[in-house]
């Protein structure tokens, strides 16, 4: 059995992505229609692999996939992730960043445990396959933005980590909230993974630094792993118009001197 965790997710955010990685699950979608017409043989250079991946595709009532033949392999011998080879049904439907045609195992990876968490796929913990749900299917069969507003609404409204943060900004009577002060309270602190950056340590650090370049790797490096989710999840509640941002002043004193920094 195979051990895969779901729930916490930090860095997948393209709702549009999220939904062509559903749709790969739906015979009749264009996505499903252009991975076995051929977009597979382009990009998989595995001719046995490529023979597995059609299989599991077109076989059976449903769509029903193995994890890792979605996921694929992460590169071998120290092989970079920008020379490796497509190896996941997940990786070619998702485009790099940097203009290649599939993405990695890692990205793909991050993908699948979204659609699960979210619960427009589903996980079979005893086949460790993968398929997708009534919910899932809403989505992908959506052709209007309002609509798809409305399932992805569903979907994130329903998982737990979103549902935390949502009663946070709400008992703060109306104020906003920092990722750190949202992060320090969200949940699983303590445990392994589960990390916050002390808020007052990173107003401090901003404020001193001299250089715009510093401030701004300080901004961009400075967080927890719950600041983290904490920053992903309002992105999402944000892009569904669920939350709104703000930049607020920070003040803090330490040692009898006061630091002050936009949030």
């Amino acid at each position: 059995m195979a051990n895969r965790t779901f729930g916490w997710i930090q860095n997948p955010s393209d709702f549009s992505k999220l939904k062509n990685v559903v749709a790969l699950f739906c015979r009749s979608s264009n996505i499903y229609k252009e991975l076995v017409g051929g977009k597979l043989e382009e990009l998989v250079d595995d001719k046995k692999l490529l023979d597995k991946m059609l299989k599991a595709l077109r076989e059976g009532e449903i769509v029903d996939i193995d994890y890792l033949l979605l996921k694929g392999r992460a590169p071998k011998n120290g092989t970079p992730r920008s020379k490796a080879k497509c190896t996941g049904i997940v990786q070619a439907v998702l485009s790099n960043q940097k203009g290649r045609a599939f993405s990695d195992d890692w990205t793909a990876d991050g993908f699948l445990r979204w659609g699960i968490s979210l619960g427009l796929l589903d996980y079979n913990i005893h086949t460790d396959t993968v398929s997708i749900t009534k919910l899932g299917l809403s989505l992908v069969n959506a052709n209007i933005e309002k609509k798809e507003v409305e399932v992805l609404t569903t979907a994130v409204l329903s998982c737990p980590p979103v549902a935390r943060v949502l009663n946070l900004l709400y008992s703060n009577d109306g104020q906003p909230m920092t990722k750190f002060e949202i992060g320090r309270r969200l949940g699983g602190l303590g445990e392994p993974g589960f990390t916050s950056i002390p808020q007052e340590l990173y107003i401090q650090a901003v404020s001193s630094a001299n250089e715009f370049k510093d401030k701004s790797s300080i901004r961009a490096n400075t967080e927890g792993t719950s600041d983290k989710y904490a920053r992903m999840i309002c992105n999402w509640l944000k892009k569904l118009g669920l939350v709104q941002s703000d930049s607020i002043e920070k003040t803090v004193t330490i040692g009898g001197k006061d630091y002050s920094t936009k949030m």
